[in-house]
């Protein structure tokens, strides 16, 4: 996982796909790496534990990928966040 710091899927996917082109050169040559996914926006919780909408073209995400269950992600977003936000997120898993 990278993080660039950028505010769009799209400028996320370009700068992705730049990086894996970069490293690849530094590779040996049958090896490749490959851009797969963005995740935007990601709640890591702690290894092996997030939540995030999951991109594999800038225009549209595919699914919601979670690999933690949404009353613990709620239990995490009410440690670190306030109500209003926490019901935004609610709604939006909740009608997905």
């Amino acid at each position: 996982m990278v993080k660039f710091g950028v505010d769009t899927v799209a400028e996320a996917m370009k700068l992705g796909e730049e990086a894996a082109s970069f490293v690849s050169e530094k590779f040996i040559k049958p090896i490749k790496l490959e851009f797969e996914k963005v995740y935007f926006p990601y709640l890591l919780i702690n290894k092996k534990r997030y939540a995030g909408l999951y991109y594999t073209k800038p225009d549209h995400y595919d699914k919601m990928d979670c690999k933690v269950s949404l009353r613990k992600v709620i239990f995490f977003l009410t440690l670190r966040f306030d109500e209003i936000f926490i019901f935004k997120v609610w709604t939006f898993i909740t009608l997905r």
